[in-house]
């Protein structure tokens, strides 16, 4: 696990910091760590820091022609998109390449109440 998560309850918003390796498996079971925890709510917004990603591995997120895995992760997202409601989800990427890459990635999760949109940085 290469992420952390904190809830602000006063602010209405879960908070993911990912760095090092990761993937798409990996975003998933941070959405069932926080469906989990005793402060989430539905409607919760969301801030996932990407900026500390390795660049490989958010590439290999958007890669998933053939990639079981990946597709089945994408659905699982879109699953608790529904499940969590209406929100707002904001990724923070950092510049250039890795900003393309999550603009890519969210554009892979199906129409849901869930209004994602890419930063570079705060």
């Amino acid at each position: 696990m290469s992420y952390r998560l904190l809830i602000d309850t006063e602010q209405h918003c879960a908070f993911f910091r990912h760095w090092g390796q990761s993937d798409l498996t990996e975003v998933v079971e941070s959405l069932n760590e926080l469906r989990n925890h005793p402060d989430y709510r539905r409607g919760l917004h969301i801030l996932r820091d990407l900026r500390d990603v390795d660049d490989v591995s958010l590439e290999e997120m958007t890669a998933i022609e053939d990639n079981e895995a990946a597709v089945q992760a994408i659905e699982q997202i879109a699953a608790f998109d529904h499940e969590h409601g209406a929100c707002k989800l904001a990724v923070i990427s950092g510049p250039g390449k890795k900003k393309e890459i999550a603009e890519t990635l969210c554009g892979l999760i199906p129409p849901s109440p869930v209004v994602r949109q890419v930063f570079m940085d705060f």
